[in-house]
């Protein structure tokens, strides 16, 4: 049964037959039109005595209930009728307006809604509450807003709550307040939308092209989509990391991501971004001659000591082993991926060695995560004649500000958009796309659509398989030595 919202204002629509056969679109017509609520008598809808609209000379009419039409709870029939027509006689149900679940473990309500700084109430907004304001240390499970942009928790009425917020599209203000116990409920006006992406920025961003592949690949309907491009963002990030493993089960050279570890006075343990999978490589590089070399852990019996230890997403290093200020690059296999996102740069230093992200990027949302974007790719200049990518070794979560490797060359007055992205070349996003799609649809339980799309995914990753053999034939079936021999790097113990 199609359902309507108490008290809110909804479009209904029916399909008119002719009389003559009961079959044939009634086209051309003015059906007048009522309405039952909940059982009650036919009578006009508040608007008085109407008819129905044709919805360009298909047979199909509609009609715009006002807030008055759906205020009673129940079954609403509405009914449209013409001397040559059979009646349009359609069922519509009635139900309270949503609101968000009730969490948290105090013991007063209190109601936060969400605004525009103009006023305007956002819904299925994002929210969470801390008391230190820390967005990764929330006092309570995050909660989305109603149609009204209410969300109701259970605090305690004492101290401050910091309101941390997030919607794709939108950008929030930094707010907080103190519920007590006669004044339990805030408003937070905080949000401003944010531009959208041009079309060519989008047309060059993996992330919207992925986007658009899986939609076409599900058929997913443009209007009324199960899968908003947030929630396909999120399994973006899990199906690029299952493509990755794949490609470099074939791969002499894997494909790795890269993080830098200065090592500075008296520190020896340092922590690895959380999504560093399988450690490949730690180096210093010379910047004279390029040489690199490479560091590895001694035996475990070794009378002088181990070394350097990696363990986990951990780096432990001997005290006196490495000088201070020594740059260590990491090479790693991408156990996962930060949040993926896209959008405008706010600032770019002056020196063009960092740049501050937007706190709610146009696609995706930023990572909360410790040093979350240390080590990823970040492209910056979409849709314009110069795109450039850059290593991110540095990010303050506070600030929003990532440190690239190098400059960049911007000079542009305006910002530019940018994304973060998986470090994969044009191309790829076409297999990430099938894979996501493959799962997708076996999710949905249309085993058709599945086996199609899993045929099509291995054959992708079978080309991309046989483009990496090929590329290096002389060299594809040799094992990777731990030698001077091997041609990539000059090893030092």
């Amino acid at each position: 049964m199609n359902t309507l919202l108490k008290s809110t204002a909804a479009t209904v629509i029916g399909k008119g037959c002719l009389s003559s056969d009961h079959r044939s679109a009634a086209t051309g017509l003015d059906p007048a039109f009522m309405i039952s609520k909940n059982g009650g008598n036919f009578a006009n809808p508040a608007a008085g005595a109407s008819v129905m609209t044709e919805i360009a000379s298909t047979g199909w009419y509609k009609f715009v209930l006002g807030a008055t039409d759906t205020n009673t709870v129940g079954p609403l029939l509405i009914r449209g009728t013409h001397a040559t027509m059979d009646n349009i006689e359609v069922v519509y149900e009635v139900v309270e307006t949503m609101t968000a679940s009730l969490c948290g473990t105090g013991s007063t309500e209190c109601e936060v809604t969400v605004k525009t700084t103009g006023g305007t109430a956002i819904a299925d907004c994002k929210v969470w509450l801390s008391t230190d304001n820390d967005q990764s240390n929330p006092i309570v499970i995050p909660q989305y807003t109603s149609l009204t942009g209410v969300v109701t928790f259970l605090l305690d009425a004492d101290g401050t709550h910091y309101i941390h917020c997030r919607k794709s599209g939108y950008s929030f203000m930094e707010a907080s307040w103190t519920p007590t116990v006669g004044v339990p409920d805030y408003t937070a006006s905080i949000g401003d939308a944010v531009s959208v992406v041009s079309t060519a920025a989008s047309d060059m961003a993996f992330l919207t092209r992925t986007i658009a592949s899986v939609k076409r690949h599900l058929d997913e309907p443009t209007l009324n989509a199960k899968y908003t491009d947030d929630i396909l963002i999120g399994m973006i990030g899990e199906a690029y990391t299952n493509v990755i493993s794949e490609v470099n089960r074939s791969q002499t050279n894997p494909v790795v991501g890269r993080t830098l570890v200065t090592v500075a006075e008296s520190t020896y343990v340092y922590s690895l971004p959380y999504h560093t999978g399988t450690i490949v490589a730690v180096y210093t590089e010379d910047t004279t001659s390029g040489l690199r070399y490479f560091w590895t852990s001694r035996g475990p019996f070794c009378q002088s000591g181990r070394g350097l230890v990696v363990e986990g997403k951990t780096i432990r290093l001997q005290p006196g082993l490495i000088s201070a200020g020594t740059v260590l690059t990491v090479e790693f296999i991408p156990g996962g991926a930060a949040s993926l996102n896209m959008g405008r740069i706010t600032s770019i230093a002056g020196d063009k060695t960092s740049v501050v992200l937007p706190a709610s990027p146009t696609l995706g949302s930023l990572d909360g995560h410790v040093d979350a974007y240390v080590g990823c790719m970040i492209r910056i200049g979409l849709g314009s004649t110069l795109v450039e990518e850059r290593l991110i070794t540095a990010y303050d979560r506070a600030t929003m500000t990532a440190t690239l490797d190098t400059a960049i060359a911007w000079t542009d007055v305006s910002m530019p958009y940018y994304e973060i992205a998986p470090q994969i070349y044009n191309g790829m996003d076409h297999v990430v796309a099938l894979y996501l799609a493959y799962w997708v649809a076996g999710v949905e339980g249309h085993p058709v659509r599945n086996a199609r799309l899993e045929r099509m995914y291995q054959n992708a990753m079978r080309n991309l398989r046989l483009d990496g053999f090929y590329s290096r034939l002389d060299t594809a079936t040799d094992h990777r030595p731990d030698g001077p021999n091997y041609h990539r790097y000059r090893r030092m113990r």
